[in-house]
């Protein structure tokens, strides 16, 4: 299940992305129409592993912080059946597990998020530590980061979405 990270006017709990924007629901969020950093180069989001990602410390837990400020949409995508309450807080959505009726590294999971973030597939960033989920986000369309060391994978991430 697609769990709401909080109350954030963009955030499903306050009608933000929600199983309603996947199914196209024009009102359901406003993400879509995001501006600022990242529209340059046409990537309007940033999902984002929780284990051996954002678990490596506060650089990687500012970027999802930093790319909701600059108006990007922001997904965690785990296959942790929990994460604590403050990261869930940093993202427009949170998906654990196999939730959507798929898990990483199938294609489909990052489509749902997509959707679920009202951008498309090729509008995201996906950040993760294993190979085969990067290759599973690729394979969905979207920019995929291999995320090896804090300070390379925040610096690609930083010149991806232009985050000053």
């Amino acid at each position: 299940m697609a769990a709401p990270a909080d109350p954030d006017p963009a955030s499903p709990a306050a009608g933000g992305p929600t199983a309603a924007a996947a199914a196209g629901d024009p009102a359901a969020s406003t993400a879509a129409n995001a501006t600022g950093p990242g529209t340059a180069t046409g990537l309007r989001a940033l999902v984002m592993d929780y284990g051996g990602v954002l678990t490596e410390g506060a650089p990687m837990l500012s970027l999802p912080h930093r790319a909701r400020k600059a108006g990007l949409a922001t997904a965690l995508v785990s296959d942790a059946h929990a994460v604590p309450d403050a990261v869930a807080r940093l993202f427009d959505v949170v998906v654990l597990g196999g939730s959507l009726g798929v898990r990483k590294p199938d294609p489909e999971v990052f489509r749902r998020v997509a959707g679920l973030l009202r951008v498309a597939p090729t509008e995201c960033v996906v950040v993760d530590d294993l190979a085969r989920n990067v290759r599973g986000a690729t394979a969905a369309g979207a920019v995929g980061v291999l995320h090896r060391a804090v300070s390379l994978t925040v610096e690609e991430v930083e010149i991806l979405l232009d985050l000053p």
